[in-house]
Protein backbone atom coordinates (compact mmCIF):
# COMPACT_ATOMS: atom_id res chain seq x y z
CA UNK A 1 0.00 0.00 0.00
CA UNK A 2 1.55 3.33 -1.10
CA UNK A 3 2.43 6.22 1.67
CA UNK A 4 1.09 10.00 1.49
CA UNK A 5 4.07 12.06 2.32
CA UNK A 6 3.09 14.33 4.78
CA UNK A 7 4.53 17.60 6.92
CA UNK A 8 4.00 17.76 10.32
CA UNK A 9 0.89 19.86 9.79
CA UNK A 10 -0.83 17.41 6.91
CA UNK A 11 0.01 16.57 3.90
CA UNK A 12 1.97 18.00 0.94
CA UNK A 13 -0.46 19.28 -1.51
CA UNK A 14 1.62 20.10 -4.93
CA UNK A 15 0.05 23.97 -6.53
CA UNK A 16 -1.30 23.71 -9.68
CA UNK A 17 -0.17 26.46 -12.18
CA UNK A 18 -2.05 25.65 -14.99
CA UNK A 19 -5.32 27.73 -14.30
CA UNK A 20 -2.94 30.75 -14.25
CA UNK A 21 -1.44 30.21 -17.36
CA UNK A 22 -4.63 29.41 -19.01
CA UNK A 23 -6.30 32.75 -17.74
CA UNK A 24 -2.74 34.63 -18.74
CA UNK A 25 -3.32 33.36 -22.18
CA UNK A 26 -6.90 34.21 -22.30
CA UNK A 27 -5.79 37.61 -21.37
CA UNK A 28 -3.45 37.89 -23.98
CA UNK A 29 -5.64 36.33 -26.61
CA UNK A 30 -8.55 38.58 -26.16
CA UNK A 31 -5.73 41.75 -25.93
CA UNK A 32 -4.87 41.14 -29.31
CA UNK A 33 -8.45 40.12 -30.49
CA UNK A 34 -9.12 43.59 -29.66
CA UNK A 35 -6.29 44.78 -32.58
CA UNK A 36 -8.91 43.10 -35.07
CA UNK A 37 -11.52 46.19 -36.36
CA UNK A 38 -13.94 43.58 -36.29
CA UNK A 39 -14.00 41.81 -33.48
CA UNK A 40 -13.54 45.35 -31.20
CA UNK A 41 -16.18 46.89 -32.52
CA UNK A 42 -18.46 44.34 -32.73
CA UNK A 43 -20.75 42.73 -29.00
CA UNK A 44 -17.61 40.11 -28.28
CA UNK A 45 -15.18 43.67 -28.51
CA UNK A 46 -17.59 45.40 -26.25
CA UNK A 47 -17.84 42.88 -23.76
CA UNK A 48 -13.93 42.89 -23.92
CA UNK A 49 -13.38 46.27 -23.71
CA UNK A 50 -15.27 46.49 -20.64
CA UNK A 51 -13.67 43.52 -19.25
CA UNK A 52 -10.04 44.68 -19.55
CA UNK A 53 -10.98 48.77 -19.28
CA UNK A 54 -10.06 48.55 -15.45
CA UNK A 55 -7.10 47.13 -16.01
CA UNK A 56 -5.91 49.80 -18.97
CA UNK A 57 -7.15 52.41 -16.39
CA UNK A 58 -4.64 50.53 -13.73
CA UNK A 59 -1.84 50.71 -16.67
CA UNK A 60 -2.37 54.01 -17.84
CA UNK A 61 -2.38 55.36 -14.02
CA UNK A 62 0.62 53.37 -12.72
CA UNK A 63 2.49 54.44 -16.32
CA UNK A 64 1.23 57.96 -15.04
CA UNK A 65 2.83 58.34 -11.94
CA UNK A 66 5.90 56.33 -13.20
CA UNK A 67 6.46 59.17 -15.91
CA UNK A 68 5.54 61.99 -13.03
CA UNK A 69 8.50 60.60 -10.90
CA UNK A 70 10.59 60.37 -13.77
CA UNK A 71 9.60 63.56 -14.67
CA UNK A 72 9.60 64.96 -11.25
CA UNK A 73 13.46 63.57 -10.58
CA UNK A 74 14.54 65.16 -13.96
CA UNK A 75 13.21 68.53 -12.53
CA UNK A 76 14.77 68.22 -9.08
CA UNK A 77 18.15 66.97 -10.75
CA UNK A 78 18.09 70.32 -12.94
CA UNK A 79 17.23 72.92 -9.95
CA UNK A 80 19.74 70.78 -7.91
CA UNK A 81 22.31 72.10 -10.33
CA UNK A 82 20.99 75.47 -10.73
CA UNK A 83 21.23 75.95 -6.47
CA UNK A 84 24.94 74.27 -7.49
CA UNK A 85 25.48 77.15 -10.06
CA UNK A 86 23.91 80.09 -7.68
CA UNK A 87 25.95 78.77 -4.75
CA UNK A 88 29.06 79.09 -6.58
CA UNK A 89 28.02 82.83 -8.50
CA UNK A 90 27.19 83.55 -5.04
CA UNK A 91 30.70 82.26 -3.10
CA UNK A 92 32.39 84.28 -6.03
CA UNK A 93 30.75 87.50 -5.77
CA UNK A 94 31.32 87.32 -2.27
CA UNK A 95 34.91 86.71 -2.25
CA UNK A 96 34.38 89.38 -4.88
CA UNK A 97 33.27 91.95 -2.39
CA UNK A 98 35.68 90.74 0.18
CA UNK A 99 38.88 91.75 -2.08
CA UNK A 100 36.99 94.99 -2.92
CA UNK A 101 36.49 95.90 0.78
CA UNK A 102 40.11 95.23 1.21
CA UNK A 103 40.78 97.21 -1.79
CA UNK A 104 38.93 99.96 -0.21
CA UNK A 105 40.61 99.85 3.19
CA UNK A 106 44.28 99.73 1.71
CA UNK A 107 43.49 102.70 -0.73
CA UNK A 108 42.25 104.69 2.46
CA UNK A 109 45.55 103.60 4.18
CA UNK A 110 47.79 104.89 1.41
CA UNK A 111 45.36 108.03 1.09
CA UNK A 112 45.84 108.70 4.72
CA UNK A 113 49.72 108.33 4.33
CA UNK A 114 49.72 110.58 1.69
CA UNK A 115 47.71 113.43 3.59
CA UNK A 116 50.50 112.84 6.27
CA UNK A 117 53.45 113.43 3.62
CA UNK A 118 52.15 116.72 2.36
CA UNK A 119 51.49 118.27 5.77
CA UNK A 120 54.91 117.90 6.61
CA UNK A 121 57.22 120.25 4.42
CA UNK A 122 60.83 119.71 3.52
CA UNK A 123 60.77 115.73 4.15
CA UNK A 124 61.32 112.72 1.95
CA UNK A 125 59.70 109.68 2.96
CA UNK A 126 59.27 106.17 1.76
CA UNK A 127 56.14 103.73 1.99
CA UNK A 128 56.51 100.96 3.87
CA UNK A 129 54.36 97.84 5.28
CA UNK A 130 54.13 95.82 9.04
CA UNK A 131 54.84 92.49 8.19
CA UNK A 132 55.23 91.26 11.87
CA UNK A 133 54.47 92.50 14.79
CA UNK A 134 56.56 91.44 18.55
CA UNK A 135 55.44 87.85 20.01
CA UNK A 136 55.44 89.19 23.76
CA UNK A 137 52.57 92.05 22.41
CA UNK A 138 51.21 93.88 19.42
CA UNK A 139 52.39 97.06 20.67
CA UNK A 140 56.06 96.61 21.40
CA UNK A 141 58.05 96.08 18.33
CA UNK A 142 56.98 95.75 14.92
CA UNK A 143 58.93 94.57 11.58
CA UNK A 144 58.62 96.23 8.39
CA UNK A 145 59.57 95.50 4.70
CA UNK A 146 62.34 97.86 4.21
CA UNK A 147 65.88 97.75 4.73
CA UNK A 148 69.16 99.13 4.15
CA UNK A 149 69.33 98.23 0.49
CA UNK A 150 65.89 100.52 0.60
CA UNK A 151 67.69 102.87 2.26
CA UNK A 152 66.56 102.56 5.46
CA UNK A 153 68.76 103.94 9.08
CA UNK A 154 68.39 103.21 12.87
CA UNK A 155 66.56 105.84 14.08
CA UNK A 156 65.16 106.81 11.52
CA UNK A 157 61.34 107.79 12.22
CA UNK A 158 58.17 105.62 10.97
CA UNK A 159 55.06 107.39 10.74
CA UNK A 160 51.48 106.47 9.82
CA UNK A 161 48.92 108.72 7.97
CA UNK A 162 47.68 109.69 11.97
CA UNK A 163 51.06 110.14 13.69
CA UNK A 164 54.25 108.87 14.99
CA UNK A 165 54.32 105.26 15.16
CA UNK A 166 58.25 104.72 16.47
CA UNK A 167 61.40 104.94 15.63
CA UNK A 168 63.89 102.36 13.53
CA UNK A 169 65.61 100.33 16.17
CA UNK A 170 67.78 97.41 13.88
CA UNK A 171 67.93 96.84 10.21
CA UNK A 172 69.17 94.67 7.98
CA UNK A 173 69.02 94.35 3.97
CA UNK A 174 65.45 93.86 3.29
CA UNK A 175 63.55 94.60 6.46
CA UNK A 176 63.96 96.53 9.87
CA UNK A 177 62.66 96.49 13.24
CA UNK A 178 60.69 99.31 14.59
CA UNK A 179 60.33 100.23 18.51
CA UNK A 180 56.74 101.89 18.76
CA UNK A 181 56.34 105.03 21.45
CA UNK A 182 54.21 102.74 23.41
CA UNK A 183 57.14 100.63 24.26
CA UNK A 184 58.83 100.83 28.38
CA UNK A 185 62.02 101.24 26.39
CA UNK A 186 61.07 104.17 24.29
CA UNK A 187 61.97 107.50 25.44
CA UNK A 188 62.08 110.88 22.90
CA UNK A 189 62.22 114.50 23.27
CA UNK A 190 59.07 116.44 22.70
CA UNK A 191 57.23 119.56 23.39
CA UNK A 192 53.22 120.69 23.70
CA UNK A 193 52.57 122.42 20.24
CA UNK A 194 50.57 125.16 21.91
CA UNK A 195 53.19 125.90 25.17
CA UNK A 196 56.10 125.11 23.71
CA UNK A 197 56.78 122.92 27.19
CA UNK A 198 59.61 120.24 26.74
CA UNK A 199 59.01 117.41 28.56
CA UNK A 200 60.30 113.78 27.70
CA UNK A 201 57.50 111.61 26.09
CA UNK A 202 58.06 107.63 27.77
CA UNK A 203 56.06 104.41 27.02
CA UNK A 204 54.69 102.92 29.56
CA UNK A 205 53.91 99.40 28.40
CA UNK A 206 55.50 96.62 30.06
CA UNK A 207 56.07 93.07 29.28
CA UNK A 208 52.87 91.56 29.35
CA UNK A 209 50.61 94.65 29.97
CA UNK A 210 48.17 96.24 27.41
CA UNK A 211 48.80 100.12 28.20
CA UNK A 212 48.01 102.56 25.38
CA UNK A 213 49.55 105.53 27.05
CA UNK A 214 52.61 107.28 27.14
CA UNK A 215 53.55 109.39 29.84
CA UNK A 216 55.23 113.20 29.31
CA UNK A 217 57.20 113.32 32.26
CA UNK A 218 59.64 116.27 33.72
CA UNK A 219 57.17 119.16 33.04
CA UNK A 220 57.62 122.21 34.78
CA UNK A 221 55.46 123.30 37.45
CA UNK A 222 53.70 126.52 36.26
CA UNK A 223 53.59 124.53 32.68
CA UNK A 224 49.99 124.94 31.46
CA UNK A 225 49.03 121.85 29.29
CA UNK A 226 45.84 120.77 29.29
CA UNK A 227 43.64 117.80 28.33
CA UNK A 228 43.37 118.35 24.30
CA UNK A 229 47.19 119.32 24.06
CA UNK A 230 48.82 118.11 20.89
CA UNK A 231 52.50 116.65 21.58
CA UNK A 232 54.96 116.89 18.57
CA UNK A 233 58.99 115.73 18.23
CA UNK A 234 61.44 118.59 18.83
CA UNK A 235 64.51 116.98 17.73
CA UNK A 236 66.64 117.81 20.34
CA UNK A 237 67.69 114.67 21.18
CA UNK A 238 68.71 114.21 17.56
CA UNK A 239 66.84 111.12 16.88
CA UNK A 240 63.38 112.38 15.53
CA UNK A 241 63.31 115.48 13.11
CA UNK A 242 60.69 118.41 14.57
CA UNK A 243 57.26 118.67 14.29
CA UNK A 244 56.06 114.96 14.04
CA UNK A 245 52.43 114.60 15.61
CA UNK A 246 52.99 112.14 18.38
CA UNK A 247 49.68 112.45 20.28
CA UNK A 248 47.03 114.16 22.76
CA UNK A 249 47.06 114.92 26.12
CA UNK A 250 44.18 112.86 28.14
CA UNK A 251 45.11 114.09 31.64
CA UNK A 252 47.45 116.24 33.70
CA UNK A 253 48.56 114.60 36.69
CA UNK A 254 51.54 114.40 39.70
CA UNK A 255 53.58 111.04 40.70
CA UNK A 256 53.47 110.16 44.26
CA UNK A 257 56.60 111.85 44.17
CA UNK A 258 55.04 115.41 43.34
CA UNK A 259 56.58 115.48 39.84
CA UNK A 260 54.00 116.66 37.21
CA UNK A 261 53.06 114.93 34.37
CA UNK A 262 50.76 114.33 31.63
CA UNK A 263 49.48 110.62 30.18
CA UNK A 264 49.16 111.11 26.68
CA UNK A 265 47.14 109.41 24.10
CA UNK A 266 49.17 108.28 20.76
CA UNK A 267 47.75 109.71 17.42
CA UNK A 268 48.77 106.29 15.50
CA UNK A 269 46.54 103.52 15.80
CA UNK A 270 49.41 101.46 17.04
CA UNK A 271 47.70 98.15 17.50
CA UNK A 272 46.06 98.21 13.55
CA UNK A 273 48.76 99.57 12.05
CA UNK A 274 49.52 97.84 8.39
CA UNK A 275 50.86 100.75 6.29
CA UNK A 276 53.45 103.22 7.09
CA UNK A 277 56.03 105.78 5.88
CA UNK A 278 59.96 105.65 6.75
CA UNK A 279 60.76 109.54 7.37
CA UNK A 280 64.31 109.60 5.47
CA UNK A 281 64.79 112.91 6.72
CA UNK A 282 67.32 112.92 9.40
CA UNK A 283 66.76 115.81 12.05
CA UNK A 284 69.27 118.79 11.57
CA UNK A 285 70.87 118.18 15.02
CA UNK A 286 71.95 114.92 14.31
CA UNK A 287 76.28 114.60 14.72
CA UNK A 288 75.98 117.54 16.60
CA UNK A 289 77.41 117.07 20.23
CA UNK A 290 78.39 119.53 22.44
CA UNK A 291 81.52 120.00 24.20
CA UNK A 292 82.40 119.90 28.29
Amino acid sequence: MRQRKTRANGPVRKRKKWPWLVTAGIFVALIGAMAVPGIRNGPIGQVVGRTIAPLQEAYAYVEGQVRDWFTMMDENNTLLRENQRMKAENDEIATLRQQLEELKQENQRLRGLERAADSIDNMEFMQASIIAKSPESWYATVVINRGSQDGVEKNMAVITGDGLLGRVISVSDTHSQVLTILDGRSALSVMVERTRDNGVLKGQMLLGSEESYCRLLYLQDDSDLVPGDRIVTTQLDGLLPRGLVVGEVVEVARTEGDERYALVKPSADISRAEDVLVVLTRPESAGITIDE
